[in-house]
């Protein structure tokens, strides 16, 4: 399905205002009318490039696809991204005919990790709440994740890198293109394994093969993650890649209760205690990432400065190139 663009009107201080398209004439033309009752679409407020960061429709088989829009980014991620997915579980969650979430991202790459261009400042790292990374935005949408009750599909169209690879384990449902690959260059970037990976991914893929990833920064090819249960099943990159990943869903989402019966199965699987283990874990991973990041002698803040100030003059050297 085409992801619908929600219409959006001029705000006070010249911010974009979202309003839900799916019930004005023609905003699904050629669907029924009662599919056209059971869609709904979204966006963020904040646009790159004249689009919204991340945008989000629900189909009449109930698949809400939250699809990340920083293709000219590689769909690296920021703190308006971060509130932009945040922002769609949110919505997805209050909307009774979403029975299942499908994360992926525009164009040829499913998540790239921090977006190191979009800016770094130096003097207090990469913290931007100053009460600790566990309450900045991306912070909080670790949290959202863990906590979110209905099953999460994640369509790998690309790369995962960083945090678009330690979301993985959190989602239900992982299924990836031929195309992508799995990195967490952490160790690279002087910081530490976050998003529970320094347990997940050990769970997973067992301790071997995890440290390749976490700790030597090894990239996992499609084959080794469909071996190792880190995927469940690896298709053919291309256009139609997230609409084969959606065809393997509807079957199950057919029957009238199923999205009720989908929440009830979920939470067998991941019940409070399993919330409360891996927000303990998500909290002393950002605490030691903290630990890192802090003080004018921080490793890792000097590598991210490094890495800023690189990729500040390449950015620079691009917008040169195309005067």
């Amino acid at each position: 399905q085409t992801l619908v663009t929600p219409r959006r009107t001029a705000a006070p201080g010249g911010a974009s205002q979202v309003r839900d398209c799916s019930s004005s004439p023609g905003a699904h033309a050629g669907a029924s009318r009662t599919q056209r009752r059971r869609m709904a679409s979204g966006a963020t407020a904040t646009e790159e490039h004249g689009r919204p960061i991340v945008a989000w429709a629900t189909d009449a088989h109930g698949i809400c696809e939250v699809r990340l829009q920083r293709q000219h980014a590689r769909n690296a991620v920021h703190d308006a991204a971060y509130e932009g997915w945040m922002e769609a579980l949110r919505a997805a969650e209050a909307d009774s005919a979403v029975k299942v979430v499908l994360l992926t991202g525009e164009g040829k790459f499913f998540c790239t990790g921090a977006d190191l261009e979009a800016g770094f400042d130096p003097s207090v790292g990469p913290l931007k709440s100053r009460h600790g990374s566990l309450h900045d935005p991306v912070g909080r949408f670790m949290s959202a994740v863990i906590r979110f009750p209905k099953p999460i599909v994640a369509a790998v169209n690309g790369p995962a890198v960083g945090v678009g690879c330690t979301v993985l384990p959190h989602c239900d449902i992982v299924i990836a293109a031929d195309s992508t690959y799995f990195w967490c260059p952490f160790t690279d970037l002087c910081v530490t394994p976050e998003f529970c990976s320094s347990v997940t991914f050990p769970e997973i893929l067992g301790p071997s093969l995890a440290n390749e990833l976490l700790l030597f920064g090894a990239r996992m090819s499609p084959s080794q993650a469909l071996a190792a249960g880190f995927v469940s099943a690896v298709l053919p990159a291309g256009d139609d890649f997230v609409d084969k990943v959606k065809a393997r869903l509807k079957p199950a989402l057919a029957a009238h209760n199923a999205g009720r019966s989908l929440q009830l199965f979920k939470r067998l699987q991941k019940d409070d205690a399993h919330i409360a283990r891996m927000e303990g874990i998500h909290r002393r991973e950002m605490a030691l990432l903290d630990l890192r990041c802090i003080g004018p002698d921080s490793e890792s803040k000097q590598a991210l400065s490094q890495r800023f100030a690189a990729a500040k003059a390449k950015a620079a050297a691009k917008t040169k190139a195309k005067l």
